[in-house]
């Protein structure tokens, strides 16, 4: 730990116990109204039992993504991008008067007034921090988003604005690590930060501006035991609140926070058309959420395994292949950025260089022949057969992981050889086990020249950008088997879902919001 850290926890301990929050609430009418409308708008579709038609998909997503971005982020209307046009958007919807008549009203009014608000350049929240930084200029202040794909075009913005062109631009995420500044200011309600922000605090003083609509409520407490400054807590802050000025926008966050429940149907979902389960490889796998919109499945069987990128740890151990379960928000997995799957088989493929097509293909084999048997019988009875043909280690999860494409051998060769007798090629074990040697040892190889290109991009990368940013490309060697990405890891699901092998590590669109 450096001086600068400790100095740093020192501020945590004493200035940070003493934070205050100050509340700025903001208030634009036409903004308001267009909330009201889509929440209308909402209802009546639940209300007819229509909100289920995928004809609604298009202007419910486009709506409610503008609405979010215009609440979480300090930007002019017009700076913030639609899904779809407006004029996508009325030829889409001019069919609705001959489908759904009752909802022609609230259908149209949110269009008009989703048109307005885009082309006008008022920017209400980024005119309330520029007045509150004017009137109160801190030594370093930050702006906090709470998602990162809301930074892009902040930076170039905020250069127009005098009183905040020299504020740091970061997301929550950034307020885990050991951080301080005078000043943070945030935008949209607090329900929307993470428990960390305002429980251990990063900072003497949270400003949170937020629409007027929007509650203010959240329950911040002392991390330290020192008590809070006299300064108004967020309580206070927000106990000015009618209730009927506080619209419900329960559904504001975009799917960036979602439940396991939702992991399950996006796995349905990245599946596809429903195939026939013995004609489909499929393994166990648990979901997690990445930076911009993006989930991926990491195999979660016994011993499983991931590259990560662990930017809390010392620079030589910062590229780690960890247990799947041992993976956590705030790490970055490391995924081929074009074409899915392990960059470790795909350098590996480069190292068997002329044998590869034979020793894959003999992999392939006895796992195919193995994968026939469990189809007309069971995982349980398979495993029997192995341990009574000297099997040290057959059960249904080993056997599962035997014949899933991906594993390469049994560790036993007690194990591989029962395997080789049950499936008819008794007479070509040593063959087999020579073959499957050669692939162990190039996907070992190819791990060691991972870590070695990795570390060398680490050292000259910016790993300020890819802390800023969620993500990072790596440029590493091999051929056609194209670029490596970091993704943050924002949420883990709890629990494990079945899914097609050729789906795992492969990062997949959420759909936006």
């Amino acid at each position: 730990m450096t001086a600068t850290d400790l100095g740093v926890l020192g501020q945590l301990y004493t200035d940070g116990a003493a934070m205050k929050v100050r509340h700025h609430r903001v208030h634009h009418e036409g903004f308001r109204n267009f909330c009201v409308s889509l929440g209308h708008l909402q209802r009546a579709l639940r209300d007819s039992k229509s909100g289920t038609d995928p004809y609604w998909t298009a202007l419910v997503r486009s709506a409610k993504r503008f609405r979010f971005d215009a609440m979480a982020s300090p930007r002019a209307f017009s700076d913030i991008g639609l899904l779809g046009s407006v004029p996508s958007l009325r030829t889409q919807y001019a069919r609705c008067e001959g489908m759904y008549p009752q909802l022609v009203a609230p259908v149209r009014q949110v269009i008009d007034l989703l048109e307005i608000l885009s082309s006008t350049k008022d920017s209400p929240l980024l005119d309330a921090a520029s007045a509150v930084i004017g009137n109160d200029l801190s030594d370093s202040f930050a702006i906090v988003l709470c998602e990162t794909r809301l930074m892009a075009a902040l930076p170039s913005i905020l250069l127009r604005v005098p009183a905040l062109k020299g504020a740091r631009v970061v997301t929550q995420q950034h307020l885990c690590g050991t951080v301080w500044y005078d000043q943070l200011l945030l935008f949209g309600a607090p329900s929307w930060y993470g428990d960390h922000v305002f429980q251990a605090p990063r900072t003497r003083q949270i400003d949170v501006f937020r629409y007027s609509w929007l509650s203010g409520k959240v329950v911040a407490k002392g991390l330290f035991t020192a008590p809070l400054g006299e300064g108004p807590t967020p309580e206070d802050d927000a106990s000015d609140e009618v209730s009927g000025d506080v619209l419900d926008v329960g559904d504001v966050l975009p799917p960036a926070w979602l439940a396991d429940l939702s992991f399950a149907d996006l796995a349905r979902h990245a599946e596809g058309e429903a195939e026939d389960d013995f004609s489909r490889e499929t393994v166990r796998a648990r979901p997690f959420l990445l930076e911009g919109d993006h989930f991926v499945f990491l195999e979660a069987e016994d011993n499983a395994t991931a590259l990560v990128l662990d930017l809390g740890e010392d620079e030589e151990d910062r590229h780690q292949r960890l247990p799947v379960d041992d993976i956590s928000a705030g790490m970055y997995v490391l995924l081929r950025a074009a074409g899915g799957g392990d960059y470790v088989v795909a350098v590996a493929d480069g190292l068997l260089g002329t044998i590869k097509m034979e020793v894959r293909t003999m992999q392939y084999e006895w796992k195919a022949r193995l994968r026939g048997l469990v189809r007309e019988s069971t995982l349980l009875e398979v495993s029997l057969r192995l341990l009574d043909l000297g099997s040290q280690k057959a059960n249904e999860n080993n056997v599962r992981h035997w014949m899933w494409g991906r594993s390469i051998r049994p560790n036993d060769p007690a194990d591989f050889d029962a395997i080789m007798n049950l499936v008819g090629l008794r007479a070509e074990k040593d063959r087999y086990w020579l073959a499957m040697k050669a692939i162990d040892v190039a996907h070992l190889q190819a791990g060691q020249v991972i870590r070695r290109a990795l570390l060398a991009q680490v050292r000259k990368a910016d790993l300020s950008a890819l802390e800023r940013d969620g993500s990072m490309e790596f440029d590493l060697p091999g051929g056609d088997t194209g670029r490596m990405i970091a993704s943050r890891v924002i949420q883990v699901g709890r629990d494990t879902v079945e899914i097609s092998s050729s789906r795992v590590g492969r990062p997949i669109e959420t759909g936006g919001a």
